[in-house]
């Protein structure tokens, strides 16, 4: 099991009241999981997509600044002191 800070940008961090949490993980999946437990329906309903469980396309998850997709990247590892940030992309005029 690895120790992750995760980062959380905009509207999550406003729902979970802020910035980072940490958590205990060894598997991406199951940290957003661990993520979506502590913060409750809200949270999990902004980030989900409730038809396959996973992130909605407009999140984007890094692992140590590195872009990830919990729809392809699902049995992606993580280590002890990993950050994992999670925010909605940008767009825009």
């Amino acid at each position: 099991m690895a120790n992750v800070a995760a980062r959380l940008f905009i509207t999550l961090r406003k729902l979970a009241g802020k910035k980072q949490t940490e958590v205990r993980s060894a598997i991406l999946v199951k940290i957003v999981e661990r993520v979506v437990e502590k913060y409750g329906s809200k949270f999990r309903d902004k980030l989900l997509d409730e038809k396959i469980g996973r992130t909605k396309p407009f999140y984007s998850i890094l692992v140590n600044s590195i872009r990830l997709s919990l729809r392809e990247d699902t049995e992606t590892k993580a280590k002890d002191g990993d950050v994992i940030a999670i925010f909605p992309l940008a767009g825009g005029w």
